[in-house]
């Protein structure tokens, strides 16, 4: 199975971090998906 790893700054509340995860949700069936978060503690 391919493997294919997204990256963002975050998974608060917005429409990038929606379309990710509906991208995400329609491709693992046929992949196997890795999303990747960096964000900032304050």
């Amino acid at each position: 199975m391919k493997k294919i790893l997204f990256g963002i700054t975050s998974l608060s509340l917005g429409g990038a971090e929606r379309v990710l995860v509906d991208i995400a949700n329609s491709l693992c069936d046929k992949f196997d998906i890795t999303i990747f978060t960096l964000y900032a503690k304050r």
